[in-house]
Formats: C-alpha cells, structure tokens, sequence
C-alpha cells in the first residue's frame, strides 16, 4: 500500500482520518504545525496513542510573495 500523507494530523479530523486508515494497514505521515489553538498536549498524546510518525511544519506568509497560507490554517480564527 502506498504511504499517505495527512495534513493536520494532530488534530480532531486529521487523527480520526490517520486511525482509520491506519486500520485499513495504510502508512500514514502525519504533518502539523501542532499550534496552541487548543491543548497541545492533547495532540501529542492523540498522535502517540495512534502511533503516527509526525514531521511538524510552520505555515507563514510571506509578505514579500503573492503565497498565502494553506487553506488548512485558513480555517484557523487567527487567520481571519
């Protein structure tokens, strides 16, 4: 099976979708910036429990460049 990479892994939807596959015997990477929107500890332990390698990533823009953050930390409050 190939190995699928998961944005926002450490959070609610990403950690449900990574278990499921995982389930399924799918290798999962995990990506997340793993911010303090809510318990960081909660997402390391989410992430722990599941047994998911993560690599984290920071998300900017750039003020200089027409790039703008992904639309997963769009969603974030801060970003509106």
């Amino acid at each position: 099976m190939p190995k699928i990479l998961i944005t926002g892994t450490a959070g609610f939807i990403g950690f449900h979708l990574a278990n499921a596959l995982l389930a399924k015997g799918h290798t999962i990477l995990g990506l997340d910036n793993i911010n303090d929107y809510y318990d960081v500890q909660l997402k390391y332990d989410r992430l722990s429990q599941a047994g998911i390698h993560l690599n984290r990533a920071e998300t900017h823009t750039d003020p200089g460049t027409s790039h703008q953050p992904s639309a997963h930390s769009a969603d974030q409050p801060e970003w509106r």
